[in-house]
């Protein structure tokens, strides 16, 4: 992954914008696997 050329961004990978989601509950999982510390980052949902 390449730095980012503005101070915040979004990746979009697997946006939904064609068909809506089903009425129900969703679980989403998430893996910290990139640091961050060694240049002082930070990450964020």
């Amino acid at each position: 992954m390449r730095t980012a050329g503005l101070p915040e961004f979004s990746k979009l990978y697997q946006r939904n914008d064609d068909e809506p989601m089903r009425a129900g509950t969703y679980q989403v999982n998430i893996t910290d696997n990139f640091p961050t510390k060694a240049y002082k980052g930070s990450k964020s949902i």
